[in-house]
């Protein structure tokens, strides 16, 4: 990739040079972050439209979530059997449909089979996503991070969107809250279908730089077998980074409770509002700097900041403390998702990669599931003070699984 640019721009210029389906995908990726109305306040859909107790309400929510889990299972089988952009547009129209359904049995429980089948759909189509930004890419390691850096990016400034849309017509314009969901999916939809013709029997020409990657690593597509020691190693770690991470949304709104009593809600916004910022101020930034570094090195860095992050607000719960804790975990997450999958790809032959990824994608809702009813004990038997070694204890166990994986990796590669 080209670097001629000078200064703070040639951050950016990689991103220029990423195929135009690429930029399409995360173009669809930002509509369909952007309109999902509907799931990040359907706990109080349940509540207050369909009149749920709060106990049916969790208990609905976490079934809508199995068959995303389900769904997710099914699509990496199907995105190494078929076409993966025409997977993804059908999924999306499906998921489209189903919402449609809903909006119109809106204030009936029957709603909530529409919408199981919506997030079943949903599942099928992120793994067949992933895949397919990693198969677009150029063969070598930089261009498949900026690839998921790119796609990352786009998911985070729409998701920053919706939220608040589907406050507004939670309130006043119910029933839109589905179909907006929907208008905005079917668009996602037309517009990767639109790429399937472009794209269809095209497979990435590897440059001299990943030509000689290929070399070294000793492996072809063609030849490649999938490392199942490395793999599980590996897909531990997706379990125990998303655990950590998932502390925003559980943990962390309870310390702000603790620490600040009634302004704790308004202050738990401010450290949502740094780290959108952060976000967007640092994805490109720091794609570019560790663009060349090993993703296990990288891998490591960013669960050594989960850690230091945690345990910064744990020991000294203060508001500009939190800030800056914030602004690290936010760095770290961003090195997580350009260099997890990434190096996820290096290790499966193309054939395979649909389903590997939906083992990712698995891995990832197993640790977000785990935080709520790992913390919670932890909570109550020791307090929330102490609860917090318990994230260090889980980022010292992840670093070992890394540093076995990188001693594995080069002997490997010695080979």
């Amino acid at each position: 990739m080209k670097k001629n640019a000078s200064g703070f721009l040639h951050h950016f210029q990689p991103y220029l040079a990423l195929d135009p389906a690429i930029w399409m995908i995360a173009v669809a990726r930002f509509i369909i972050a952007g309109g999902t109305f509907v799931l990040p306040v359907y706990a109080l859909i349940l509540t207050q439209k369909l009149s749920l107790s709060p106990a049916d309400a969790g208990m609905t929510v976490f079934i809508v979530s199995i068959g995303g889990m389900l769904g997710s299972v099914l699509g990496g089988y199907l995105a190494d059997t078929f076409n993966r952009l025409t997977l993804m547009a059908i999924s999306e129209a499906f998921s489209a449909a189903s919402v449609i359904a809903a909006g119109m049995f809106a204030y009936d429980a029957l709603s909530i089979v529409f919408i199981a089948l919506s997030s079943l759909a949903l599942g099928i189509m992120r793994p067949a996503m992933r895949a397919a930004l990693l198969s677009l890419c150029s063969t070598n390691r930089e261009s498949k991070r900026y690839a998921l850096s790119l796609s990352y990016l786009a998911f985070n400034v729409g998701h920053a969107i919706g939220p608040l849309i589907a406050g507004f017509l939670l309130l006043d314009y119910y029933q839109w809250l589905y179909w907006g969901d929907a208008a905005t999916t079917l668009i996602a939809a037309f517009l990767l279908a639109s790429l399937i013709k472009k794209t269809t029997g095209k497979k990435p020409k590897p440059d001299k730089a990943s030509s000689q990657e290929s070399r070294e690593n000793g492996a072809t597509e063609n030849t490649l077998k999938p490392d199942k020691i490395q793999i599980a190693f590996f897909l531990a770690v997706n379990v125990c980074v998303s655990f950590c991470y998932a502390q925003i949304t559980f943990t962390l709104p309870l310390q702000m409770a603790e620490s600040f009593a009634d302004d704790g809600a308004r202050y738990y916004g401010l450290i949502l509002m740094i780290n959108a910022l952060a976000v967007l101020g640092f994805t490109a930034i720091l794609t570019s700097l560790t663009a060349k570094t090993h993703p296990i090195n990288n891998l490591m860095i960013a669960i050594s900041g989960y850690g230091l992050g945690y345990m910064m607000i744990g020991l000294m719960p203060t508001l500009l403390m939190m800030g800056f804790a914030i602004v690290i975990i936010t760095a770290s997450e961003i090195l997580e998702v350009t260099n997890g999958d990434a190096y996820l790809s290096e290790l499966v032959p193309e054939t395979h990669l649909g389903r590997y990824v939906s083992l990712s994608v698995i891995a990832n809702n197993a640790g977000i599931a785990l935080c709520p009813l790992l913390m919670g004990f932890a909570i109550e038997i020791f307090g929330l003070s102490w609860a917090w070694y318990l994230v260090g204890i889980v980022t010292l166990f992840t670093l070992f699984c890394l540093w076995v994986m990188f001693k594995r990796d080069k002997k490997i590669s010695s080979q």
